[in-house]
């Protein structure tokens, strides 16, 4: 069986309980067991719980530009940006729209 990375297995429980009862409802005791750790032991691995959730914010923003990216998505001022999504045909217009939703 392999082992999952703690630091990693934080993180997905924290965006888990940040989702279902937003970032100030949620404290780092309720990640700690829901980790099946202690809190001090979460400490190790972050330093409070803002830590966390910039952690979070960072890997979602690298993961949306890596979409953006994957399928050359326009960006910019929104006129401009317009005339990019005009220029493609309907199949590429519904593969874009596919990414981002799956995104989000």
């Amino acid at each position: 069986m392999i082992k999952r990375n703690t630091r990693e297995i934080i993180l997905e429980k924290a965006l888990d309980l940040f989702s279902i009862k937003g970032y100030q409802s949620v404290t780092v005791k309720e990640i700690a067991n829901l980790v099946g750790i202690k809190d001090s032991s979460l400490y190790k691995h972050f330093p409070n719980k803002q830590a966390i959730y910039d952690t979070l914010l960072t890997r979602m923003n690298e993961k949306f530009e890596a979409t953006v990216a994957f399928y050359r998505l326009p960006q910019g001022e929104i006129e401009s940006v317009a005339r990019e999504y005009g220029r493609n045909d309907l199949a590429w217009l519904k593969k874009a729209c596919e990414a981002v939703f799956l995104f989000f």
